[in-house]
């Protein structure tokens, strides 16, 4: 016999088909991720996602929306972006116009350099938090190609 206690226990466990189900259906109808790239599995209440998008901005998109949903206990997320090839020269250039427009990067002497698409970003700032703002700017650079 089923006690109220044992009911409410069942409900609040998931079945990973479910997991999977809700996720592959949020992603199809929520907007910034491009679901039918994307792979789902669950095992035991961890989400793998998996297959490709064009953008991190997509990517990270994915990974929220399976986060919420009610069961999952974390997300692996393995989503690929295939590189853009990018001169070193342009990289380089969009790395400073980026560090320029920023009022806190723009205040310090900062210099980079780009070789074989990785950028190197040289330069003394007083803080963590201002070294993190200028990490986060370069890093935007990504989000745009």
């Amino acid at each position: 016999m089923n006690t109220f206690e044992s009911l409410l226990e069942t409900q609040k466990v998931m079945a990973d088909s479910d997991i999977t189900t809700a996720i592959e259906c949020l992603l199809s109808c929520k907007s910034g991720v491009t679901a039918h790239l994307v792979d789902v599995a669950t095992a035991q209440g961890i989400v793998t996602l998996s297959g490709h998008t064009d953008n991190l901005l997509s990517r990270e998109r994915a990974e929220q929306i399976a986060e919420a949903v009610r069961g999952v206990r974390s997300v692996r997320n393995k989503i690929a972006i295939p590189a853009t090839e990018l001169p070193d020269s342009t990289l380089r250039r969009d790395v400073e116009e980026t560090l320029l427009q920023d009022a806190v990067a723009s205040q310090y002497e900062i210099s980079y350099t780009a070789r074989e698409g990785v950028v190197m970003v040289l330069g003394e700032v007083p803080s963590w938090s201002e070294k993190r703002v200028v990490l986060l700017d370069t890093s935007t650079i990504e989000k745009r190609l």
